[in-house]
């Protein structure tokens, strides 16, 4: 019981860092903050290599930080890294949108379920073949690849998604128990029907 607990504090606590930090970057952005603009370019950069090789970033993930969070001495740690790819997608969804792209209670499978419904057939296909690769990559760097793709599909239609969720379903996939419920809530929220249809089925039905 005390280890859930204590893993349900952690998550709490990532959760409204990475929320919160989300939410303050995208306020900035409507306000024409220079200093926001200048945070989500270099966390959107930052994709590109670890967080342990990137002193740039480390004032974005680093401040304010959870000290019950932090890593080992020596490296940056699970719930760091989590943060640290969140926010750096995050920033990538964000680009050259007005709107806030981190909306609460909108995770990733529900996004992509969204995307879905509103693309073009011909992207349907590519949509799925993204996902699913997701859904199956092995390691850190091919999660990130196939996850850049699709947040570059949601940005492209304006979908917002909860990246204070994403940032704890990052952490729950460096372990296999939970990888295998993160992939499976994500595989169930992509493909659930919109309770539109179903309501249009019933009509349909009645009549």
């Amino acid at each position: 019981m005390a280890d859930t607990n204590r893993s349900q504090s952690r998550s709490s606590l990532l959760y409204s860092f990475v929320a919160g930090k989300a939410q303050r970057l995208a306020g900035g952005l409507a306000n024409e903050s220079s200093e926001a603009r200048a945070s989500l370019a270099v966390l959107r950069r930052s994709l590109s290599a670890p967080l342990a090789e990137q002193p740039q970033v480390w004032s974005e993930v680093f401040n304010s930080f959870p000290a019950e969070l932090e890593g080992p001495r020596d490296e940056p740690g699970v719930y760091e890294t989590a943060a640290h790819l969140a926010l750096a997608f995050f920033a990538l969804h964000q680009q050259s949108r007005n709107e806030p792209m981190h909306k609460a209670n909108e995770g990733f499978g529900t996004a992509m379920c969204r995307l879905h419904q509103v693309s073009g057939e011909n992207q349907k296909k590519g949509i799925e073949r993204r996902f699913n690769a997701a859904l199956t990559a092995q390691t850190t760097d091919e999660l990130v690849h196939h996850l850049r793709g699709l947040i570059q599909m949601l940005r492209s239609y304006s979908i917002p998604m909860d990246y204070g969720q994403l940032a704890n379903d990052l952490v729950a996939l460096n372990y296999s128990d939970s990888a295998r419920r993160v992939r499976l809530r994500w595989a169930r929220d992509m493909n659930r029907v919109p309770q539109s249809e179903i309501d249009d089925h019933d009509r349909a039905v009645e009549n």
